[in-house]
């Protein structure tokens, strides 16, 4: 077994089996990415449009407070006035009451807001919270937001800041998002403090899911407001390369990964939304793919081993046979006997016809040798059948010269002898030849010529056709035969003066020839015995009288095959009818003449 022979085995199974496997692999990961991609860019967008929408209800309570203490010119003014007094009195306590009230009610339906201050810049160094009312600055201690609106620009009328505060001189600092709101009836501030626990716990529902992003608003200042606990980085990471993105959805690459971004704005305080997920993390169903794939290759590489090695085994013990096969009929022993264990596969085949060739092949000699004799015979005879009717030809042709001399120009006798020989040359041509549909009907007058000399006053003729046919193509002497029947079988047994009537026309892409005479005719059991012969391969004996016709039958069979068709018509003592129909030249309904004879040239 040789190795060559295994590798080239080898590589076709391998081929037919990895090649089908790659491109179904191919189709399926490219159509599972798009699909992963467009279905996690779809859910992800709708999801972050969810979270910003939530969050901007809670931004927007900022506008709320403004319309309550600051654009409500009675509650703005009677706070600017109780901030401004030291000292208190009856009017001032009921008003502060009165606003304590509603503030509360405020600040304690909300949960996630941790503390709201409303400070005015002519307000004695006192400003007001919801939770605890009046207070000194002094006193306070929670003043940094009131260091950060002293230091903001004055244009600026809206603006975020992430802190941390202090509720007591001991206790733990809080992370707030304060949101500022400048005053528009006064100068001054609205400070509104929000727990980012609070909003991140109620919005932002976290999922063990792997394709659930990673959710992080910043600030108009790129400080990260809030965010849920699925943060896929290990160290910080610099946001500054996400916001310089100008697109709504990128990638990009972060500690040397790649993540899907989304990004959307809001449209009030200038944050920025986003959703940040880990590629792999969409692609999961693609990586099971490809493992997967990478079993299956595997196992088509074992498979295909193995297969190449069990069909070069067997071939090898199949060629070892044949070749012993050649060796025995070279040295001429007797041929060894065959054994396979595959009964049915092409090798066996093989081996059974190189048996049978060489058994046969010893006895074949004789038969060839005696076939090629009788080619030679034939070969002979085919010529001597040239010669013979060229030697008719031109002694028909002396007698024609020689019957002109005697009465000093044509006579009778002369004009037969050369209708006779122009007869003779046309039914001695090459068979196969078309000829000119007009050549077939002058052949057959001159035929009919030498008949009425014979018999006059037996017959008449009628000829009928179209002379815009008479170019078409058709074989020599398919009409001869038929009205020498009318003739012979029609006119003279029964007596009298007869009549053949010959109509030729085209029909769309065939020629139909009619010959009617008014002869004897046939009865119907001559008749039907007559198509019984026209459809046999053999001319017996016995229907000698009918050659002509059944001779016509057979050269129609082998120039159109079945597109030719004889149809008979008779009736006892009134006459016969018989048509042709042959296909034109231009119908390609013709045989292939390559096929029945080669066509030589005349």
């Amino acid at each position: 077994m040789r190795p060559r022979t295994f590798l080239k085995t080898f590589l076709l199974i391998i081929v037919a089996l990895i090649v089908p496997l790659l491109l179904f692999f191919i189709v399926t990961i490219s159509i599972t990415q798009n699909q992963l991609r467009n279905t996690s860019e779809s859910a992800n967008y709708a999801y972050l449009q969810q979270i910003r929408f939530n969050t901007d209800l809670i931004l927007n309570q900022i506008d709320q407070l403004s319309l309550s203490f600051d654009l409500n010119s009675e509650i703005g003014f009677q706070l600017d006035q109780c901030l401004q007094q030291k000292g208190s009195s009856y009017a001032t306590t009921q008003a502060l009451s009165i606003i304590q009230a509603f503030a509360s009610s405020e600040s304690i339906s909300r949960p996630y807001i941790q503390s709201v201050y409303i400070y005015f810049d002519y307000s004695s160094e006192r400003f007001f919270s919801f939770r605890e009312g009046v207070k000194s600055v002094k006193n306070a201690t929670d003043t940094a937001w009131i260091e950060s609106y002293q230091n903001q620009n004055p244009d600026t009328h809206l603006w975020t800041e992430i802190r941390d505060v202090y509720p007591s001189s001991v206790g733990a600092s809080t992370s707030v998002v304060s949101i500022y709101r400048r005053t528009v009836s006064r100068p001054g501030v609205i400070v509104m403090n929000l727990f980012p626990q609070y909003i991140e716990d109620g919005f932002y529902t976290n999922s063990t899911s792997e394709s659930t992003p990673y959710i992080v608003v910043l600030n108009e200042n790129g400080e990260v407001a809030f965010q849920n606990d699925l943060c896929p980085f290990e160290n910080n990471i610099d946001l500054s390369t996400i916001m310089e993105q100008k697109d709504e959805t990128f990638s990009v690459h972060l500690e040397g990964k790649p993540y899907n971004i989304h990004r959307l704005a809001s449209d009030q305080l200038n944050w920025t939304y986003l959703a940040i997920v880990p590629q792999e993390s969409l692609y999961l169903l693609s990586t099971q793919i490809k493992s997967t794939f990478w079993i299956v290759l595997l196992l088509c590489l074992l498979l295909g081993m193995l297969l190449a090695v069990l069909f070069t085994y067997r071939n090898y013990r199949q060629m070892k046979s044949i070749m012993q096969l050649f060796e025995a009929a070279e040295a001429e022993e007797p041929l060894p006997p065959t054994r396979s264990m595959y009964m049915q596969d092409e090798y066996t085949i093989l081996t059974d016809t190189l048996i049978k060739t060489f058994i046969e092949q010893r006895y074949m000699r004789l038969a060839v040798s005696e076939r090629l004799f009788h080619m030679k015979v034939l070969e002979l005879q085919a010529l001597q059948a040239q010669i013979n009717p060229h030697f008719l030809v031109n002694t028909l042709k002396n007698i024609y010269w020689m019957s002109c001399s005697l009465t000093d120009g044509p006579n009778k006798v002369s004009e037969m002898i050369d209708v006779l020989s122009s007869m003779l040359y046309y039914s001695l041509r090459n068979p196969f030849v078309m000829v000119p549909l007009e050549e077939e009907i002058m052949q057959t007058r001159n035929y009919l010529q030498i008949q009425m000399t014979r018999y006059p006053n037996k017959f008449t003729t009628d000829f009928q056709y179209d002379d815009n046919i008479l170019q078409e193509k058709t074989l020599r002497l398919i009409l001869q035969p038929i009205i020498e029947n009318s003739i012979q079988h029609g006119f003279l047994p029964k007596g009298g003066k007869g009549h053949i009537k010959v109509h030729i026309k085209r029909v769309e892409n065939h020629l139909i020839f009619t010959v009617s005479d008014n002869g004897a005719g046939m009865n119907k059991e001559t008749l039907e015995k007559l198509k019984r012969r026209l459809c046999s391969d053999s001319i017996p004996e016995q229907e000698i009288r009918h050659i002509g016709l059944l001779n016509t039958a057979k050269r129609l069979s082998l120039r159109y095959g079945n597109h030719a068709q004889i149809l008979i018509k008779s009736k006892y003592g009134s006459g016969t009818s018989i048509t042709l129909k042959i296909p034109t030249e231009d119908s390609k309904l013709l045989l292939d003449p390559d096929v029945l004879l080669q066509e030589n040239p005349e």
